[in-house]
């Protein structure tokens, strides 16, 4: 998803608790991105984050919530902190929640 949507020319802002695979894959899509037809810069920035630590939750989602002014797709793939995650955001206007 974060490369279809970062090829579409989205904002994605990646989080994973494991930095070396989110870089990994920052460095991928912005291959991909100048490799492709009309090669172009995406705007793609990668965020660690342990969804097991509810402190570390909070100061992600406090920095999102700081440095964006808005949110339109939120995608988790693991189920732990997801109520957290979304009262710690403040609610922006259409947002999308996909598990």
């Amino acid at each position: 998803m974060a490369k279809s949507l970062a090829l579409a020319r989205a904002r994605v802002l990646l989080l994973s608790r494991k930095a070396e695979n989110g870089e990994e894959a920052v460095t991928e899509i912005k291959k991909l991105a100048r490799e492709s037809e009309g090669s172009f810069e995406v705007d793609i920035q990668f965020i660690e984050i342990d969804l097991g630590n509810m402190k570390n939750v909070k100061e992600v989602a406090d920095k999102i919530a700081k440095d964006e002014n808005r949110l339109d797709i939120v995608r988790i793939s693991i189920r732990i902190a997801f109520y957290y995650l979304l009262n710690a955001l403040p609610s922006w206007s259409e947002m999308r929640v996909l598990v």
